[in-house]
């Protein structure tokens, strides 16, 4: 079930906030299962569906991790129980969206400016933040959309027109 998605607060496409992924798009997850690090070393693993990465909480990375201490993902070993884990209900933790071809209803997504999105919303919300996913150090989060950030690679580029690099979909 490809998309185009909507890109939603709490939401992208049939993936939810707090929800377990759709069992449609499970089959031959195991190709679109990624694990790494993110942030200040915090793991980071999910699936990957047409360009959104969908975050599960409580998967054998974090659990690995907690063993092991940092070091290299063992993706491949990890592949089949994240799957599992997945079948069994594991809830989606975050989206971030990669893909050109989702949006929001009023228009904006990855690759939108700066100046789009306060065409959509007025108050764009920009803001810095430490980076988190690598080459991210500001975002936009309109008011009108809680919880979905539109994240630059510097507020500087931002300003000066630059694309938006992905839309991530959190809650507090």
């Amino acid at each position: 079930m490809p998309g185009p998605w909507e890109i939603r607060t709490g939401s992208v496409g049939p993936f939810t906030l707090g929800a377990a992924i759709p069992a449609a798009h499970l089959d031959g997850a195991e190709a679109a299962y990624f694990a790494r690090y993110i942030a200040d070393g915090q793991p980071f693993e999910g699936f990957t569906f047409d360009g959104v990465d969908v975050a599960i909480r409580g998967g054998p990375f974090a659990a690995w991790d907690r063993r092991q201490g940092p070091g290299d993902p063992p993706v491949d070993a990890l592949r089949e129980e994240a799957v599992r884990r997945a079948r069994g209900g594991a809830k989606v933790s975050w989206l971030l969206v990669r893909g050109e071809a989702h949006r929001t209803a009023q228009g904006p997504g990855v690759g939108s400016s700066l100046a789009e999105l306060e065409a959509a919303w007025g108050d764009a919300g920009l803001r810095a933040l430490p980076p988190t996913y690598g080459d991210d150090l500001c975002s936009a989060q309109p008011p009108a959309l809680p919880g979905v950030s539109f994240v630059f690679a510097s507020c500087d580029a931002a300003g000066a027109g630059a694309p938006v690099l992905r839309v991530d979909v959190w809650s507090d």
